[in-house]
């Protein structure tokens, strides 16, 4: 026997309650950062030294396209991998056969260019 359950306005229903999952912090595995603490992708490109020809990574210098802050730091990974092993997102949380590496580089060359305009600015000496 199948019983048919109807609804009406003195059916009482279900409520389910509903909890977001908790929000854990991606970190990207390569990112430039801001003094403000914004992070986003850097552009790179692999190049060849024009003096041993070895590899060279070239990171294109931009702002923050949020606050237009210079890079305060670049954070590069790397992987050093077994013969066949492949490269997994660890900003996600898998495990990696590779033994895997985070470069952190303090970026200092807005620094220099503030100093510059400083001295620009100020009024000569009479």
């Amino acid at each position: 026997m199948s019983e048919e359950i109807k609804l009406t306005e003195t059916t009482p229903q279900t409520v389910l309650e509903f909890q977001f999952p908790e929000k854990s912090e991606i970190v990207a595995c390569s990112a430039n950062v801001c003094q403000n603490g914004h992070e986003w992708q850097p552009e790179v490109a692999l190049a060849g030294c024009p003096g041993c020809s070895g590899p060279l990574l070239v990171v294109k210098m931009v702002q923050c396209p949020i606050c237009n802050e210079p890079v305060a730091k670049f954070r590069l990974r790397t992987d050093h991998l077994p013969k066949g092993g492949v490269i997994t997102p660890i900003c996600k949380g898998s495990a990696s056969q590779a033994e895997v590496g985070i470069l952190e580089i303090p970026r200092q060359h807005y620094v220099k260019e503030e100093q510059n305009h400083v001295v620009r600015e100020m009024p000569a000496k009479v």
